[in-house]
């Protein structure tokens, strides 16, 4: 009698542990779930937005723009569209041009510091002790 009721004990624990682990199974399948439909709302979002127009440049700094000096140095260039924009376009920037002096590191970063539908304002910058006779940028907005 003692066996079998030991062996119940153990039965019991066992479905004990079982529980608690399926419980742990059903809160990590909720949290998928709420986060797929978080995706499937991202997805159907991106799906309805419509890119009507994009427009592209280039922007150079000019020569010697970044010869004098040490540290932080920065030019800011500017773009005119077009055309207005509907809505405030995405820009994204690369580098396409730069031209150093050797001998001296290449440091160099550009970013996009403000964008509206008309215009847009990208950062040409470098620092420490490079020396950059110009560098420039190729730009796309698009809306």
């Amino acid at each position: 009698m003692e066996d079998v009721i030991e062996q119940l004990l153990q039965q019991q624990a066992v479905i004990q542990q079982l529980q608690i682990e399926m419980a742990a199974k059903d809160q990590k399948t909720k949290v998928l779930e709420q986060n797929a439909q978080a995706f499937r709302q991202e997805i159907k979002a991106l799906q309805q937005r419509s890119i009507y127009r994009c427009e592209r440049g280039e922007l150079v700094a000019p020569n010697p723009a970044f010869i004098r000096g040490s540290g932080f140095r920065f030019v800011d260039l500017a773009a005119t569209f077009n055309r207005t924009f509907q809505t405030t376009p995405v820009v994204t920037v690369c580098l396409n041009y730069l031209a150093n002096l050797s001998g001296t590191g290449l440091r160099v970063n550009a970013s996009v510091i403000s964008v509206c539908r008309t215009h847009m304002s990208v950062r040409i910058a470098t620092w420490a002790n490079t020396r950059l006779y110009s560098a420039g940028v190729y730009w796309m907005a698009c809306a």
